[in-house]
Formats: C-alpha cells, sequence, structure tokens
C-alpha cells in the first residue's frame, strides 16, 4: 500500500502555532525543547536539496522499524520563538537508511542543519510507539515552570502522591488524564539513559514528568502532545497557588476522579 502524504505546509503551520504557545506559558527559555512528528511516508510539497545541503549522522542503535518513515524535528540550538516565526528555518526532515542506523536531515530552508540533539531519544520512543501500535506520532519535550516547581518539593517526587495530587486539582485534568504522569529522577538529558527510563513510563502513561527539569509527552499530533503538558500544568499552578496563599488544597475525592475518568473515556476513544 501506497505511504500516505503530509502536507508540509500544514505541519508547519502546527508546529508554529505550538512553538507560539509554548513562549506564551513561559516553557521555552533561550533553546529549551524541541519536538517530532513521525509521518508514514515523504511530505508533499517537499523541496529537493543537493547533497552538501543535507546533514548525515549515525545513532548509538539501529531502529530498522523505522526506515520506511519521515520524522519532522527541531533544528539543533533553535529557539521556539524563532520557530513561531519562520518554523521551515528552525526544523528539519529526517529520514533513516536501510541499516537503521545512519540518518540524513534535510533542510526545510536554507544550508545544512543539524537535527536536536535528542534525536536519538526520539527516535527510540518513535520505534517503542509504532512496535506497540500506538496512534501516538508526535512527541513533545518542554520546561514547564509549574511541574519543575513541583518536583522541588520531596513528597511530590512519589509518583502516587504526585498523581492523587494533579488528578484531584481540577475537573478536566481527571478526565482527560486519567492516566496521570510518569515520574523520573532527575537524570541528565542529551543520553539513552533518560530515554529508555523514560519508555519504562510510557508503558502506562503518555506524560512523564523528569524532576526538576521538564516533561516529555506523547501524542496524536503536536496539538495532543501539548494538551496533556497544558492540563497537568494547570493543575500543577492550581496546586501551587492555594498552598501560597497560605491554604491545604482540597482537591477532588476519589470517587469524584474515578467518576470524571469514566465520563471522559468515549470522549477520548474517539
Amino acid at each position: 500500500m501506497k505511504n500516505r502524504t503530509v502536507p508540509l505546509n500544514s505541519l508547519l503551520r502546527q508546529a508554529a502555532t505550538i512553538a507560539s504557545l509554548l513562549c506564551h506559558r513561559g516553557w521555552a527559555e533561550r533553546n529549551a525543547g524541541n519536538f517530532s512528528v513521525r509521518l508514514p511516508g515523504k511530505p508533499s510539497a517537499f523541496p529537493t536539496f543537493p547533497k552538501k545541503k543535507i546533514f548525515s549522522g549515525t545513532l548509538p542503535e539501529a531502529l530498522p522499524e523505522l526506515i520506511s518513515d519521515w520524522f519532522y524535528v527541531t533544528v539543533s540550538g533553535s529557539r521556539m520563538r524563532d520557530l513561531a516565526v519562520q518554523p521551515a528555518e528552525s526544523s528539519l526532515m529526517v529520514r533513516l537508511q536501510k541499516n537503521g542506523r545512519d540518518f540524513q536531515a534535510f533542510p526545510l530552508k536554507g544550508e545544512a542543519k543539524q537535527p536536536t540533539s535528542e534525536l536519538a531519544s526520539h527516535l527510540l520512543i518513535h520505534c517503542f510507539l509504532k512496535k506497540q501500535g500506538a496512534l501516538k506520532k508526535a512527541i513533545l519535550h518542554t520546561h514547564p515552570t509549574e511541574l519543575i516547581a513541583l518536583t522541588q518539593i520531596p513528597a511530590c517526587r512519589n509518583k502516587a502522591h504526585l498523581n492523587r495530587l494533579l488528578l484531584g486539582m481540577y475537573a478536566e485534568c481527571a478526565m482527560f488524564v486519567p492516566k496521570g504522569v510518569g515520574l523520573l529522577p532527575f537524570m541528565l538529558s542529551g543520553g539513552l539513559d533518560i530515554a529508555k527510563a523514560t519508555l519504562a513510563e510510557l508503558k502506562e502513561h503518555d506524560t512523564v514528568l523528569w524532576a526538576k527539569h521538564g516533561v516529555l509527552s506523547v501524542g496524536r499530533d503536536l496539538d495532543d502532545a501539548f494538551d496533556s503538558v497544558d492540563m497537568v500544568a494547570k493543575a500543577a499552578d492550581i496546586f501551587l497557588k492555594v498552598k501560597s496563599s497560605g491554604h491545604e488544597p482540597e482537591g477532588l475525592s476519589l470517587d469524584h476522579i474515578r467518576a470524571l475518568a469514566r465520563l471522559a473515556a468515549p470522549m477520548l476513544l474517539r
């Protein structure tokens, strides 16, 4: 069956919107954050580049399951505030070679560019999602202030406590993030250790909080991945605001949380 094509302009518009939202939330300081989208085929209206404009690299591990796919990814060192205005200059397309380890990165505008330093981690997670048959094709990593602040509190570095707190803060979080969040202790980023630890959490959650660092979320597209982070961050913000007012948050009861999750279940299957 022939691979479906994806309109490149549509993808760039969505990426620019998400980058703008990340900046507006204050989650994208300097060059913080990155994202990627797995595509079932070469995007339509994709330009042709001479070899001198193609960046070539090698992954630490072969991922032959991904050789038929294309990946839209952010450029190494790129700023979300720039991507929001000129998405083609701050992103590129990546495709693996037949050995599943070597890759080529095609700029969408200008000269050859290097993909995000987290490329190997992104592709490892995409490989996991694909093998699981998941519909989730987008990965978003960002630095939500509220969630990073929450992990400065020792009790909130206990996953069970953290999820009870977040899901209890307001109805929509209990409805649309019913699986809660995964949680990792502080780990150095940029290597496969944190990616593999994240994979273990993604078996149960779509959003994983990296203590004192940020969050990684997966979704059907970038909007879906952003929505999960946005709701969890709002829950954290509500908790912190109530605490800062000198009061103890009451939260929803477990019965309410479970009832809300049941109510939302049909909507999440659409």
